[in-house]
């Protein structure tokens, strides 16, 4: 009895070996794999994945290189992207971060940039580069050539284990070596002190990209200017931005499906000219990131208008973006646009905005009717 008890018991002990293992390799502690089992055999990606990770390493050189950086930044640059998305420019993120997007998963949220611009592999490798918004980027990091790179690559992307991006410096330079990148090029100073001077100056410029986001001298401005071109929520109001559930409250951004902020007057004017252009869901004929579009603070729109090749005008029509240049008309340092809805015979017009009183607060509003004069430009839709 005692010895069919104990073969029992063998057999159970086995089989709960057995159960235990989840995957186990030759280095596994389960007892019932064997120590003699080969490695695994390493399987090359297919020839198209190969291939999208060879021409996004390109896209990381190439703007490392135009940035005036060295060949080491490129690799840096590299073995970020691979390990963040294995070098394929993924429209998904993990878990740790559900709105992670692109090369190098950067989230909208965290200002990293709009939906579109992380997911576009060269403006996210410039952002990776030199940060955006209030994001370092790795030239920002003291001492990031003398780094173990990914000390340099943790310093940029926050990841919660600083030696997560060393596993990947094998696989990153094969690919370098496949895609024949030149680690070893020097740093060009003369176009890396370009690129440091412009980025100060962006910075100086920076609070949110695309905001009509009144300082506190603003509000006080605005509250003396024309009551007759004060804002009100007036008879003839026709507020059909269909975000208007999604809009944040005042001094928070979040981005909106065109790449603009919700409840920004850069927002509902991009609103307006898809709304009549008969564009009215995604993806929209015009948007931050497709290029037919403009973008920048309200103050930038008069000249990419023309850049663009479209009609800007001293006479209002409807369905016009109504510009103010920057400190004019009540506009605070970014400017403001908003949009006529209507030309009176008198020649007044009647405007509709978002985001203008009360200041920076992301409400809708329509003016009184006002003097065509009291509008610095109109910006006639692009069609």
């Amino acid at each position: 009895m005692l010895v069919i008890l104990a073969i029992a018991l063998f057999g159970i002990l086995i089989l709960a070996a057995a159960s235990n293992n989840s995957g186990g390799g030759p280095n596994s502690d389960s007892p019932c794999i064997p120590d003699t089992l080969d490695p695994p055999v390493a399987v090359d990606p297919p020839s198209d994945v190969r291939a999208e990770q060879i021409k996004n390493a390109k896209t990381i050189d190439e703007v490392a290189a135009d940035l005036g950086l060295s060949g080491k930044a490129s690799r840096i640059g590299i073995i970020t992207a691979f390990g963040e998305s294995t070098l394929i420019n993924v429209d998904y993120g993990d878990k740790a971060g559900p709105d992670s997007r692109g090369l190098f998963q950067q989230r909208p949220t965290m200002d990293w940039g709009t939906y579109e611009q992380v997911m576009d592999p060269k403006y996210a490798a410039r952002s990776f580069f030199l940060g955006h918004g209030t994001n370092k980027g790795l030239t920002d990091i003291q001492n990031w050539e003398a780094m173990e790179p990914t000390f340099a690559i943790h310093a940029v992307q926050n990841n919660k284990d600083p030696l997560h991006y060393a596993k990947f410096y094998t696989d990153a330079d094969a690919i370098i070596q496949e895609a024949q990148i030149d680690v070893n090029r020097l740093p060009d100073a003369e176009r890396q002190e370009q690129n440091n001077v412009k980025k100060e100056r962006d910075k100086e410029d920076f609070q949110v990209e695309e905001q009509c986001i009144p300082t506190e001298q603003d509000k006080q401005d605005n509250g003396n200017s024309d009551p007759d071109a004060q804002q009100y929520n007036g008879e003839g109001g026709n507020d059909d931005y269909p975000w208007s559930g999604n809009v944040p409250p005042g001094g928070v951004y979040v981005a909106d499906p065109m790449g603009f902020y919700y409840g920004e007057c850069t927002s509902w004017a991009g609103w307006v000219i898809n709304r009549n252009a008969g564009s009215t869901k995604a993806p929209f004929k015009y948007s931050y990131a497709k290029g037919n579009f403009v973008n920048g603070n309200a103050k930038e729109w008069k000249s990419r208008w023309l850049s663009r090749g479209w009609k800007v005008s001293s006479k209002p029509v409807a369905g016009a973006v109504a510009w103010w240049d920057a400190y004019s008309g009540g506009a605070g340092w970014a400017g403001h646009v908003a949009t006529v809805k209507e030309v009176l015979p008198d020649g007044r017009v009647v405007i509709e905005e978002y985001n203008r009183t009360p200041p920076g607060q992301h409400q809708y509003g329509i003016r009184k009717p006002q003097a065509a004069d009291q509008v610095d430009a109109y910006l006639y839709p692009p069609e």
